[in-house]
């Protein structure tokens, strides 16, 4: 099975609840269409369009470069914007009131093309899309969450609620990754060789933050802790989020082994560690996935149903709820969030198979579905395929 072999197999619109949008108010907002670009990539372009800063740029939600996506922003103060670029169209669709938010999309829609499927997958796909239609999958979070422990860098968010600000700041700003650029790597390896030395960082410091964060260290070397504060706001967004889904997903993962038959659990390939589904779970197996409350960890009230699974998981991460519930740095705090354990998709359709010209002898299909925000469907194609 191949995903996104072409941007274009994977299209995803985001589709917004009535009445956000409308004709005044101080945030100008925008809809996108891009493709081979990341939503900070887009967010950036923005905020340099709209000459402001990166933190007044606001999105929806957060899309793979990986994909044709429609996807939606909004801009503090932002003028008309009118962009159409390969890769990169931008309207200007209105005002709002207050900026974009991930409570703005009623749902995402998507349209996948799955590709290099022999006999064996075409089973599978005809046994799972009843199974899955009935009874839904865990609602984990895909690899897409997790690019920067996919880079190598670990998780900052981590060092940081341990109280290791300094590490934090050196898995952020002078670790490269290999979704890096070339020309950000080399720079961020010359951060990591020169590290204590800010006047040599300071010189080949790229774009207002960086340059702000090795200005700060110049003026207070040991303060890493203020330092942090220069890391973009959407930077500082995904780390939180991806380490939370973190989190997250080894949580459910203690929780189907509790609840669901070994010979009803089966599993599917992810980048750091297989994720587990049930297959035709019993009536009481159902009641207690159904009954399941596992939020995003983070500061806030009790966390749902799932303390015990949750204490066990900060433990082994040398963390505990108290922990996330001290103040950290701004914009780095863990909030919770709520979550569904299972997810069902919506008009899941599986189109006739047809011969895959990009791999000769094997087939393609085309999936169609609609699922909430903060679902992957990623993940439903995997689970489908996994028979």
């Amino acid at each position: 099975m191949k995903l996104k072999h072409r941007p274009e197999d994977f299209l995803v619109e985001e589709r917004l609840r009535p009445g956000r949008i409308a004709e005044a108010g101080p945030h100008a907002v925008y809809r996108i269409r891009k493709s081979g670009l990341s939503t900070l990539e887009v967010s950036m372009r923005l905020a340099k369009e709209a000459g402001v800063d990166l933190g007044r740029v606001r999105v929806c939600g957060w899309k793979d470069r990986r994909a044709v996506a429609v996807q939606h922003a909004s801009v503090e103060g932002g003028p008309s914007i009118s962009i159409e670029e390969p890769g990169l169209s931008v309207e200007t669709i209105g005002r709002a009131a207050a900026p974009a938010r991930s409570d703005w999309i009623e749902a995402n829609a998507f349209s996948i093309l799955v590709r290099d499927l022999g006999p064996e997958d075409l089973a599978a796909l005809d046994r799972s899309l009843p199974d899955v239609r009935a009874e839904g999958l865990p609602n984990h979070f895909d690899d897409q969450r997790f690019g920067a422990a996919r880079a190598g860098k670990g998780w900052p968010m981590a060092e940081l609620l341990r109280g290791d600000e300094e590490k934090a700041l050196l898995l952020l700003a002078a670790t490269p990754g290999t979704n890096d650029p070339p020309e950000v790597a080399a720079r961020k390896g010359h951060f990591r060789s020169a590290w204590g030395r800010f006047d040599r960082c300071a010189e080949r410091a790229a774009g207002w933050h960086e340059r702000s964060l090795f200005e700060h260290l110049l003026r207070r070397p040991r303060d890493f802790r203020g330092a942090l504060r220069f890391v973009p706001r959407p930077e500082r967004l995904i780390q939180a989020l991806a380490f939370q889904s973190w989190i997250w997903n080894r949580c459910a993962d203690r929780l189907l082994g509790a609840i669901v038959a070994p010979g009803r659990l089966g599993s599917m390939p992810a980048d750091l560690g297989p994720l587990r589904f049930w297959r035709s779970p019993t009536g009481e197996e159902r009641r207690r996935l159904d009954a399941v409350d596992l939020p995003l960890v983070g500061r806030g009230p009790r966390h749902g149903n799932c303390d015990r699974e949750i204490s066990e998981v900060l433990r082994e991460e040398g963390l505990s709820v108290e922990r996330l519930r001290s103040r950290g740095v701004r914009g780095f705090e863990l909030k919770v969030a709520r979550r569904s354990f299972v997810l069902r998709p919506d008009r899941l359709e599986a189109g006739a198979p047809e011969p895959d010209g990009e791999h000769p002898g094997r087939s393609a299909v085309r999936l169609a579905l609609s699922l909430p925000r903060g679902a992957y469907a990623t993940l439903v194609a995997k689970r489908l395929l996994a028979g």
